[in-house]
């Protein structure tokens, strides 16, 4: 008794899913190929924007490096130890020699 109503519905869901199914193949096959290739451009686009800064991140960090290993601030501990001083400390040392002498 409670299976014809069920048999219906099932009926019902089947010729609907053929019917989708069908509406589904038939835009596929009507699709326009360059719609479906747009992405790959962005793709390119993407890489190129990653490539850019890393290579900008990449030249921050060695300019840094150079920077701090060269003494480009006066006083650092770089200066130290490249055998420079500071201004301060150039003027301590002439301070001292004058008043061992």
């Amino acid at each position: 008794m409670h299976a014809l109503p069920v048999e219906l519905k099932i009926r019902r869901r089947l010729i609907l899913s053929h019917a989708i199914a069908a509406k589904l193949i038939s835009t596929f096959v009507n699709m326009n190929t360059p719609c479906v290739c747009r992405g790959s451009g962005t793709f390119c686009l993407t890489c190129l924007v990653l490539l850019v800064v890393g290579t900008v991140f990449a030249a921050m960090a060695v300019y840094i490096k150079i920077t701090y290993f060269t003494g480009y601030r006066q006083g650092s501990r770089s200066a130290h130890l490249w055998g420079s001083v500071g201004p301060e400390e150039a003027a301590l040392r002439a301070a001292l020699a004058r008043e061992e002498l």
